[in-house]
């Protein structure tokens, strides 16, 4: 079925971190999809084009469905990196309408309350908070210009509070570093409007639930609520939000005029219930 975007971006730009796969690679898609131009980031750039995992591999499938990405690599915890991804940007495009903070400090096991390293404390902040921070601070200029622009954090549920035994448990310096990037994004959401700049956050879910087997996440379900959020403009949109991608088209967002097709996977992750958190309980 051909992807039919929410929202026409046609005549402008946006930047996407951590494109290299999952969420950030279908977040870029979508958005080209919908008529920008996207500047893709990751740690890695070249690869197979043919194997998904690299920046390479994004622009060529772009490519082959007749849409534009390119690619610029970019270190997180560089501020001078970051700084040149945006600049690439204006080079490349001439304008930044919207920023999509998707990179994150991975997190790839359970870790105790306690005896966490600094190291790990250190990576998590400078990612997922100041890495962020620092590419708000360099998109500000350009997405002030042209009607104003579009800022999106990418959040967790587990920022939320957790109970002992939940599946969003037992990552602490995740979700406490999540946690500050609503806040952040809460903050920022206030102060920016005033220049015409939304600032919104969102939750993917649990994406890591469909995306076993290595299937790749449904574009309209996760990439729907991403060009919602980047056509935001002010005064007229919604700013300072913290939303969830499974309340899109029912809380958030355009109202379903019926209930979308979705295949089995994506309902068997619509009804499951973690029951510490029941978030997913109404679905």
């Amino acid at each position: 079925m051909t992807y039919q975007p929410p929202n026409d971006l046609s005549g402008t730009a946006a930047i996407v971190s951590g494109a290299s796969r999952g969420i950030g690679r279908i977040y870029a898609l979508a958005l080209a999809k919908a008529g920008a131009k996207v500047l893709a980031t990751a740690r890695t750039v070249e690869g197979d084009p043919n194997e998904i995992g690299s920046l390479a591999e994004l622009v060529a499938t772009a490519k082959a469905e007749g849409v534009e990405i390119s690619a610029c690599k970019v270190d997180m915890m560089d501020k001078a990196s970051i700084e040149a991804a945006v600049a690439t940007c204006i080079e490349r495009y001439g304008r930044l309408d919207a920023l999509v903070n998707n990179a994150v400090w991975g997190v790839t096991a359970k870790l105790p309350a306690l005896g966490i390293s600094d190291e790990e404390w250190e990576g998590a902040f400078r990612v997922n908070v100041l890495g962020n921070y620092h590419f708000m601070g360099a998109a500000m200029p350009y997405l002030t210009q042209d009607g104003g622009g579009a800022i999106i954090n990418l959040t967790t549920l587990g920022a939320r509070p957790s109970k002992q035994g939940a599946k969003a448990h037992g990552f602490p310096t995740y979700a406490v570093t999540k946690a500050a990037l609503e806040r952040l994004t809460t903050y920022c959401g206030v102060e920016f409007a005033k220049q015409g700049v939304a600032v919104n956050a969102i939750s993917p879910g649990h994406a890591e639930f469909y995306m076993r087997d290595g299937r790749q996440p449904d574009i309209d379900y996760w990439g729907s609520p991403m060009v919602h959020l980047a056509a935001q403009r002010l005064p007229g949109g919604f700013s300072g939000e913290v939303v969830h991608t499974y309340e899109y088209g029912t809380r958030w967002g355009p109202e379903f005029s019926e209930p979308p097709q979705r295949d089995e996977r994506l309902t068997k992750m619509l009804e499951y219930a973690d029951e510490p958190f029941g978030y997913f309980r109404q679905r």
